[in-house]
């Protein structure tokens, strides 16, 4: 019931259980796995690259998870009817889990200098979690940053993005810093000068 999957990679070794169902295989050299939707799935393409990656199959021998090493990276791409600029999620390791059943992604688990870019918006953290089925993706660990360019930059212990939506959450110690005092209500500003800062500070900012 899945989309078409293709399997780009100058190296590639499988090794099989007795019963000849695949068990593992490794793709090597700069590796990167396409994953066209399903029928009943989001109209977007994702391509998850690395050095190395390593898959891993179910006794059925259905992909269960897959592990990215060394340089590795996440990438989105709307497809018509679909709109939106592409989100890429890099970073050095990630492991990603999908439903052997229906064969789609369920989750990527990316860590060490996680860094997320979608238009003008850019987010890093040592840690990040995309959970498919809500499409959302959540930055933590090494003080995670969120910046609109040339707007604001929030800084947090934990911040979530709904990769649909844009929507944005913030909780632990949440500081955002508007860099141009006019891009806010007066009443969060005070009335500063359109040219000046605002820092806004809470435990947790929506």
């Amino acid at each position: 019931g899945g989309g078409k999957r293709e399997l780009r990679a100058p190296g590639l070794s499988v090794w099989f259980r007795p019963d000849r169902t695949p068990e593992e295989a490794s793709a090597f050299y700069g590796a990167e796995l396409t994953i066209w939707p399903g029928p009943k799935e989001r109209k977007e393409k994702r391509s998850l690259r690395a050095h190395l990656l390593i898959f891993r199959f179910d006794r059925q021998g259905r992909l269960a998870e897959l592990q990215g090493m060394k340089s590795a990276s996440f990438l989105r791409e709307p497809l018509p009817p679909e709109k939106g600029a592409p989100q890429e999620l890099d970073a050095r390791n990630f492991v990603a889990t999908f439903d052997p059943a229906s064969g789609a992604l369920a989750s990527v688990d990316a860590r060490g200098d996680v860094d997320y870019r979608q238009g003008l918006r850019h987010a890093a953290g040592e840690r990040g979690t995309f959970q498919a089925d809500r499409n959302r993706l959540a930055l933590m660990k090494g003080r995670p940053s969120l910046e609109e360019q040339g707007t604001s930059r929030l800084t947090a212990e934990r911040i979530e993005i709904d990769t649909v939506t844009g929507e944005v959450e913030a909780r632990g110690y949440a500081q955002q810093t508007l860099f141009k005092s006019g891009s806010a209500p007066a009443l969060v500003t005070g009335g500063a000068a359109a040219d000046q800062a605002t820092l806004i500070s809470a435990a947790s900012l929506r």
